[in-house]
């Protein structure tokens, strides 16, 4: 690498390292010593290294809003979990000489054990919630154990395409299935209770798939929660008296905010989003223009009038629901006829509302936001929404759904 390759990527991860501890919302709160990142930068061999330098340096803020993305997206096609010493296969997309199933043990000839204590400082403490793909990502070949013996896979990478899930089935008569995978679009829901309304309105049970929800709109789920009261509820009294947001006013988080929402406008020219970002523009003329914004967020009622009849509701939730997903496993938890089972939620909500900063061949994802819950150390980063009902992973629910199982055998 040459002298001005060197030069160029000491300046970008020092402004990077800037970012994060001024401009990152988290940054009073967590603190990384960026030291030995900045040792490495001597003896890295190509753009790619240092990219996954700075990634390694971004994931040990632990924060799921916090993420660094480059121009070209691609998928290795299949999905998989930690479990014991082994990675198996939960999920295959494009990539069809595995199955699920299958146990991954080495990538690139180190073990899992041996990699995972590598990255400790990347990945979480727990094996069940450890997130396995940057590392697959960087690799080149795999070490399967299949049912038939060992084989190693040379990895490929595919395009990278998401389709969200929003499924809805009768498991019986009285039984409602509901999957949702996002809450990006507000319409979705209001749309299928207005097409199903008879079915909902009949129901007794109802049971909502969050085990993998990537978050979106909050206002998204709120039609969903009508159907968990039993009387006319305002959900902001439900939420923690002190679950505000203040904005982190800098400089850097003005522009780079703005420009999110203008994005964002631009993307979907709504009356809503031209006022929010209206507003939004307003409140950041200066940090007391914007403390006084913040200190008002979340005052206002928002009150939900009941609706159907359900006796019971069951949530299915794991550590792959996050931001909006967190929130509303949070609030379904306030409702006395929901019962949530399975593992802890992401935990991502401790800081939000998500700005970028673009450079040369990657741009770095990071709130400018921070819930004032964290004063009083009531934060769930990395922690999540934990169930009522906690039912461990095990690789057996690769085939056999055991927690759907285990609430049909409650309902029954």
């Amino acid at each position: 690498m040459t002298q001005t390759v060197k030069n160029q990527n000491r300046k970008i991860f020092n402004d990077i390292v800037k970012l994060m501890e001024n401009d990152y919302a988290g940054a009073r709160d967590i603190t990384v010593d960026a030291q030995p990142f900045f040792q490495q930068l001597e003896n890295l061999s190509g753009p790619k290294a240092f990219q996954y330098m700075v990634e390694d340096y971004l994931r040990c803020f632990h924060d799921g809003h916090v993420t660094l993305s480059s121009k070209k997206t691609t998928t290795l096609g299949f999905s998989c979990r930690r479990f014991a010493n082994s990675l198996f296969v939960t999920q295959v997309t494009a990539e069809k000489r595995l199955q699920p199933g299958d146990q991954i043990v080495a990538v690139d000839g180190e073990t899992i054990p041996k990699l995972g204590e590598r990255y400790a400082d990347q990945l979480d403490a727990y094996l069940d919630r450890q997130m396995w793909g940057f590392l697959l990502a960087r690799a080149q070949q795999l070490t399967v154990r299949t049912a038939t013996g060992e084989k190693a896979i040379t990895l490929k990478h595919y395009p990278y395409t998401y389709r969200a899930q929003h499924e809805w089935r009768l498991l019986n008569e009285n039984t409602g299935y509901l999957k949702l995978t996002d809450f990006a679009n507000p319409d979705v829901l209001t749309n299928l209770f207005t097409k199903n309304q008879t079915t909902f309105d009949r129901l007794e049970y109802l049971i909502v798939d969050m085990r993998i929800n990537y978050g979106g709109n909050d206002a998204t789920y709120t039609p969903l929660l009508a159907y968990f009261a039993d009387q006319p509820t305002d959900i902001v009294a439900k939420l923690p008296a002190n679950f505000n947001y203040e904005f982190w006013w800098t400089i850097r988080n003005k522009k780079n905010w703005l420009t999110a929402l203008k994005t964002l406008q631009e993307a979907n020219p709504t009356p809503a989003m031209h006022h929010l970002y209206q507003e939004q523009s307003d409140f950041w003329q200066s940090a007391l223009t914007l403390k006084q914004a913040s200190q008002r967020q979340g005052s206002d009622k928002m009150v939900i009038q009941p609706r159907g009849h359900l006796r019971h509701v069951y949530i299915l939730s794991d550590y792959l629901a996050g931001s909006a997903g967190d929130n509303f496993v949070r609030l379904a938890k306030t409702f006395s006829k929901v019962t949530v089972v399975g593992r802890n939620t992401m935990g991502i909500v401790d800081y939000g509302d998500v700005a970028e900063q673009v450079y040369p061949n990657f741009s770095v994802a990071y709130p400018v936001s921070r819930l004032a819950m964290l004063d009083e150390a009531e934060g769930t980063n990395g922690i999540g929404i934990a169930p009522d009902v906690r039912l461990p992973w095990t690789p057996k629910a690769i085939f056999q759904d055991s927690d759907l199982a285990y609430v049909l055998n409650l309902i029954s």
